[in-house]
């Protein structure tokens, strides 16, 4: 079986990929250091810089959004090709001033479990791709493009969005669309596309036996099982 390598998150986000399932690498359990979360350096400029007023992304605790503002003025400055960008520049704007505020009042930006809270959801897995998206679920590391309720003339969404269930990557919007819908239906099918995705946010599954077992056994028995996974698919 070809294996694509796995992205080691709780490292420096310049190191290599593992070649192997994270769980054989004696995954390190301890909450990783709350630093702030890579973001663009236009992000970043931005902070300090007056954000363009005519689009707010407000977010949640998960990192989505949860309402987007486009002003009625925003199609008299930008053309509807230009809303995508527009919104991705103030959601970036907004994850980065939520970060920084949170780091300068002492507060955890961490986003990702700790192994001990999610061994016992991924001992449930029946498949060894199944093990793998649910890991990459919790980290947040593995993307999905859902398309909104709104529809083109040509039977596609309208708005199709690309984001993982920590972080938005990407949002699309049919100009033609667009330019025939108000500012709040726009809105609307983008928040309509991010609760699809916040709904595939995998659950933390609690198991009092589990926690009576040392980090080594956790470790050894997510080792045993996605062994078990990978044998099961020869």
């Amino acid at each position: 079986m070809s294996n694509p390598g796995f992205f080691n998150h709780y490292d420096d986000p310049d190191d290599e990929y593992w070649d192997d399932p994270p769980s054989t690498h004696g995954y390190d359990i301890t909450p990783p250091s709350d630093t702030l979360i890579s973001t663009p350096e236009s992000a970043r400029r931005s902070v300090t810089a007056s954000p363009n007023s005519l689009v707010q992304v407000n977010l949640g605790d998960d990192r989505l959004p949860t309402s987007v503002t486009l002003h009625k003025q925003l199609a008299r400055v930008a053309e509807p090709s230009e809303y995508g960008k527009l919104i991705i520049d103030a959601y970036n704007h907004s994850l980065y001033a939520k970060d920084l505020e949170k780091a300068e009042n002492g507060q955890s930006i961490r986003t990702m479990p700790k192994l001990r809270e999610i061994t016992a959801a991924l001992l449930q897995t029946r498949r060894y791709t199944d093990y793998i998206e649910l890991y990459n679920d919790f980290l947040g590391s593995r993307e999905h493009t859902v398309g909104g309720p709104g529809q083109t003339r040509w039977g596609e969404p309208s708005v199709v969005i690309r984001a993982s269930t920590a972080r938005l990557f990407d949002v699309r919007i049919d100009p033609e669309w667009a330019s025939r819908n108000s500012m709040l239906t726009i809105a609307d099918d983008i928040i309509a596309c991010c609760n699809t995705i916040r709904a595939r946010q995998p659950t933390i599954v609690h198991d009092q036996y589990l926690s009576q077992e040392t980090d080594d056994e956790v470790i050894s028995r997510l080792i045993k099982h996605c062994q078990q996974l990978l044998r099961n698919e020869i």
